[in-house]
């Protein structure tokens, strides 16, 4: 087992006190520092948590679109009837159909903007809405609650 006692000086000066135990598989640690630096680390690593997932969803959102409109030009170009084009978009929803449903936090909408001043062609409640498949409502009244 093995113990690391460590003092540690962050970078506006204030001092962290952090006690490690390594055994095997497990680690446990304690440490004592000031509050609103503890807080911005955990709130730091919620938001990359929260964000990743908003990431991944936005990227299936816009792979559903993709999928959609590729089924959409086999029908327009004769590959497929009107009767397979629904059969397939009904049978396998989740494959092309975007569903608004989420309910977002403010952090989530907060987040979704940094990202969205990113991504192409996000011009409306609309398009934001869709990449995330936040709930235009919820949108609106978590912003109004502000």
């Amino acid at each position: 087992m093995e113990v690391t006692d460590s003092k540690t000086t962050n970078l506006d000066g204030s001092q962290w006190h952090i006690v490690v135990q390594e055994h095997n598989d497990i680690t446990h640690f304690e440490g004592v520092g000031p509050t609103a630096s503890l807080k911005g680390i955990v709130t730091r690593v919620i938001h990359v948590d929260r964000l990743s997932e908003l990431l991944i969803r936005a990227v299936n959102n816009r792979t559903r679109e993709r999928n959609y409109f590729k089924k959409l030009v086999e029908l327009f170009q004769n590959e497929i009837t009107e009767e397979e084009f629904d059969k397939e978009i009904g049978d396998n929803e989740d494959e092309y159909v975007i569903t608004a449903n989420e309910i977002p936090t403010y952090e989530d909408l907060v987040l979704a903007y940094e990202v969205v001043k990113h991504v192409k062609d996000v011009k409306s409640i609309d398009d934001l809405s869709a990449l995330f498949s936040f709930n235009q409502k919820s949108m609106i009244k978590v912003l109004e609650a502000k």
